[in-house]
């Protein structure tokens, strides 16, 4: 049996069933239904469905492992650094501690070839003519008309004795930049070390045609007049040379030779006296001062027979010309 109350007139009525049920209250005759009573629901947090009022056991395990949980993820996510808010793209998969991937190298600009002809210049300066040649054909396959880097090129192949290299080299600088003085310059000496005299004479005129000052063209054309034994078209240049540059020492004493050559003792040996007062010291005022000692015999000794003096002479006279560097040295 179960009791309820009219929800019209409030009497107690007594009904048979708990369950769902319509009827009419006998003393007001209003109809009413009753439900019935709905299943006490038992507290949250409690999963065994006992109210009890406190956590269960279950519970508390489970929140503490959620909190140890919590904990070690916080302790990873400082360790590995502050963490990103953007979004990870759909079709990518992180992987913790995968190998970093390597960089692709970053494009560079073509190396300058100014740059290039620098180094070269500087390797050739420290005498390493074969890196600074490949420098200078660098330099040149990105800059074809790059006249200075055949120039020095030519030096370099000079410096190493490969004479139709240089000479080789000089013609293009000279093909690119016609003016180019000091390529026909260093021409001439190639073509002296080679033997061709003539050519290294028209060599030197071109570079004079375009530099009437250049002192060291006018003395190395003599130097070539002279093995020509043209000797006054020698002296010629070593007084050209003296116009130029007063203090050219070496044109003083090669016109003290070829003066002694044309058998005109006394100029040379007042030329041979001006070199050794301008280097007074040194290979060539050695030299000099053996020839002044060698004219003046022949000056007081006219008849002197030539095979005595050949011996004599022999040391001091053309081959100075090539020892003192200037004649067979390549400009750079």
């Amino acid at each position: 049996m179960a009791h309820v109350n009219c929800p019209t007139c409030g009497k107690q009525l007594w009904l048979p069933s708990i369950q769902e049920q319509r009827g009419v209250c006998p003393a007001c005759q209003h109809e009413f239904t009753v439900s019935p009573p709905s299943k006490p629901q038992p507290p949250i947090g409690d999963y065994t469905g006992e109210a009890t009022g406190v956590l269960s056991k279950t519970t508390l395990a489970v929140l503490a492992a959620l909190g140890t949980a919590l904990i070690a993820i916080l302790i990873y996510r400082t360790a590995a650094g502050p963490i990103s808010c953007d979004p990870v793209p759909s079709d990518s998969v992180a992987v913790k501690d995968a190998a970093p991937q390597p960089q692709s190298p970053k494009p560079t600009l073509k190396t300058s070839p100014f740059k290039l002809y620098d180094q070269g210049c500087l390797e050739d300066e420290s005498g390493n003519h074969e890196i600074a040649i490949q420098q200078y054909k660098a330099a040149i396959a990105i800059k074809p008309d790059y006249a200075e880097a055949y120039y020095s090129m030519g030096a370099a192949h000079g410096g190493l004795g490969r004479d139709s290299d240089a000479l080789a080299a000089f013609k293009k600088a000279i093909a690119i930049k016609p003016d180019y003085a000091d390529a026909y310059y260093n021409m001439g000496i190639a073509y002296r070390k080679l033997g061709r005299y003539t050519d290294a004479v028209a060599a030197f005129k071109k570079a004079i045609d375009i530099d009437p000052d250049f002192a060291d063209a006018y003395y190395n054309m003599g130097v070539d007049y002279a093995k020509l034994g043209r000797h006054a078209d020698a002296l010629a240049a070593y007084k050209k040379t003296i116009d130029v540059e007063p203090d050219y020492a070496d044109a003083y004493f090669a016109m003290g030779v070829t003066y002694g050559e044309l058998g005109q003792y006394a100029d040379a040996i007042d030329a041979l006296n001006k070199a050794i007062d301008i280097k007074p010291t040194g290979v060539m005022a050695d030299l000099a001062r053996q020839g002044i000692r060698h004219f003046a015999r022949k000056m007081r000794f006219p008849g002197l027979d030539a095979a005595q003096e050949r011996g004599q002479t022999s040391d001091f006279a053309e081959p100075r010309l090539i020892r003192f560097g200037l004649p067979g040295t390549f400009k750079r």
